[in-house]
């Protein structure tokens, strides 16, 4: 061994970091979760093909240009403490991981070619306030680095508060969503003409979040184009 590397590995075993999701030891150039756990995430492929499951989420609801999720999410699956670890535990680097390693293999298809802008679902700033950072603005950030999209944070608010919707079922969720985003007319005039942007979020229920937002936008701007990506979709809900 390297005298330079031997402080590291020395730290590495002092103070071992494991894998969230099988719990093995990483090992030094894993990050966050292990190699194996990275190849057995149940990817849905869904950027492959146009008329997918995410895109059809939203028929005659709202007019989206295209849509992916990266990978199946069951709320008792082991890969379901990813986003539970950057959604509620603090690891945002996580959430920015997991999107540059989501678009590293969506990027291919054409999924991001001709977008101006990554806009992510934005949070009420009460919810801002005690989490400390918006999980999809960390989504976005991963993304970017891969695509070089800007991430545009300002083009749209929440400013309704609403109550944690993952005990809600459908109606629930659509009533608590009303009225809750609000488009930012200032920064409507920084797009160009004709803009497309992907609106970015962390899993895909319903699509009751992702609609109302797209409807905020669409009214403001008409000719605005939309697609959306999430980096899980909600099996149960297919």
């Amino acid at each position: 061994m390297d005298w330079k590397e031997y402080p590291i590995a020395l730290w590495q075993l002092l103070f071992p970091k494991f894998c969230p999701v099988c719990g093995e030891i990483l090992h030094r150039n894993e990050e966050r979760f292990c190699f194996a756990c990275n190849l057995k995430i149940p990817r849905t492929f869904f950027h492959k093909t146009l008329e997918n499951e995410a895109l059809k989420r939203f028929y005659g609801r709202v007019d989206i240009e295209r849509a992916t999720s990266f990978y199946f999410y069951w709320k008792e699956d082991k890969y379901a403490k990813l986003i539970h670890l950057f959604k509620y535990k603090g690891d945002k680097k996580l959430a920015e991981i997991l999107g540059r390693m989501a678009a590293w293999e969506i990027q291919e298809s054409g999924f991001f070619d001709g977008v101006d802008y990554l806009v992510p679902v934005p949070l009420h700033r009460k919810r801002l306030r005690s989490r400390g950072y918006n999980q999809s603005e960390w989504l976005c950030r991963g993304i970017s680095s891969v695509t070089g999209i800007a991430v545009h944070t300002q083009l749209i608010t929440r400013n309704h508060y609403t109550m944690s919707q993952v005990s809600q079922n459908v109606h629930e969720r659509w009533e608590n969503l009303n009225e809750a985003f609000q488009v930012n007319e200032s920064a409507v005039a920084s797009l160009p003409a004709h803009a497309h942007i992907i609106l970015v979020d962390d899993v895909l229920t319903t699509g009751a979040t992702l609609t109302t937002c797209a409807l905020t936008l669409k009214q403001a701007i008409p000719e605005l184009k939309i697609s959306i990506f999430t980096l899980a979709v909600a099996a149960k809900y297919l």
